[in-house]
C-alpha cells in the first residue's frame, strides 16, 4: 500500500501479531498469514479473479475491507451476518467460501487505495445484477 513502504516482510513478527490477537479472542485456531505479502497490483488482480477449487467446485470469495472511520462501510459484524446468509443458498450447491480480511497499513489506507476498493465494488454489484 502507500502507507507501508518497502521496508521488508517480517514473518516471525507479523506470526507473532496473529499469535497474540488469537489469544486475545480465545480462538483455538490460527488464521492463515501468507508466507510473503501480496504487491498492489497482484492483490487487485486477486480480487478479481473469480476461482474454483482443484476439484473445479467454485469458490465464493468475501473481501472484507477493514477501515476507520467509514461512514459508507457497515460493522463487520454486520458483514458477517450478511455473508452468513448468503452463504446457506451456496452451501447447498457445494460451493466454498473463502474470507479474505484486509487490514491496512498503520496511518490506514490512502484515499487513492479506497477508491480503487469502492470502484471493484461497484463494478462487481453491477455484474451481480446483470
Amino acid at each position: 500500500t502507500a502507507a507501508s513502504g518497502n521496508t521488508g516482510w517480517d514473518y516471525d513478527k507479523h506470526k507473532a501479531h496473529v499469535v497474540e490477537a488469537a489469544e486475545q479472542c480465545e480462538r483455538l485456531d490460527l488464521p492463515l498469514l501468507s508466507q510473503e505479502p501480496l504487491s498492489w497490483q497482484d492483490l487487485l488482480k486477486r480480487m478479481s479473479l473469480q476461482q474454483s477449487d482443484p476439484e473445479g467446485s467454485a469458490v465464493t470469495n468475501y473481501w472484507l475491507i477493514c477501515r476507520e472511520r467509514s461512514e459508507f462501510s457497515p460493522p463487520i459484524l454486520s458483514a458477517l451476518q450478511a455473508m452468513e446468509e448468503e452463504t446457506e443458498s451456496t452451501i447447498e450447491n457445494n460451493n466454498k467460501q473463502v474470507v479474505h480480511i484486509l487490514i491496512g497499513p498503520e496511518g490506514g489506507w490512502s484515499n487513492t487505495e479506497l477508491q480503487t476498493f469502492s470502484n471493484m465494488m461497484e463494478e462487481q454489484e453491477q455484474s451481480d445484477t446483470k
